[in-house]
């Protein structure tokens, strides 16, 4: 979780299909397993993506809206 936060520095950009670029907030939440909330995310990105996304990062259980 920490190696994430500090390569990301809690923040990164996702590319819209059409160019445009939104800045994605990424913070720690919670204790024990580690839980991620992601702020900013635009509505049409699909789950999918941002499990193989944060995938990188270690193992994703669930993805909650």
């Amino acid at each position: 979780m920490q190696a994430m936060l500090t390569a990301t520095q809690g923040q990164e950009d996702f590319r819209h299909e059409n160019g445009e670029i939104s800045k994605v907030r990424i913070e720690e939440v919670g204790l024990g397993m580690g839980r991620v909330r992601v702020a900013s995310l635009p509505p049409e990105v699909e789950d999918k993506t941002l499990k193989m996304v944060m995938g990188a990062y270690g193992e994703i259980r669930d993805i909650q809206p």
